[in-house]
């Protein structure tokens, strides 16, 4: 299970991308430092979903975006919160 620290800064990468309007094709990757963690992600769109794809604390990620849910993989952990959750996030609002 992901504690709860690296949940809520999973959470930046949806927050931070769900602002971004949405393409059809993958954007230029994006990067971003949150408590000395580098993010770096792409987005696309599929079938109907937005996907993230990238890295973070040297951890490669996955998250698919979908009917409000985000699900996917961190790592090697399965991950999946609400995009409420994500933007909701304090984590997120700073």
């Amino acid at each position: 299970m992901i504690n709860n620290l690296f949940r809520k800064a999973l959470l930046l990468v949806p927050a931070a991308a769900l602002a971004l309007p949405a393409v059809a094709q993958a954007d230029e990757a994006k990067t971003f430092v949150r408590d000395g963690v580098k993010y770096t992600y792409t987005k696309t769109e599929e079938k109907g979903a937005t996907v993230l794809s990238g890295t973070a604390d040297n951890r490669a990620f996955r998250l698919v975006v979908k009917d409000g849910v985000v699900t996917g993989n961190f790592g090697y952990q399965p991950v999946t919160f609400t995009t409420a959750e994500a933007k909701g996030s304090s984590l997120a609002m700073r």
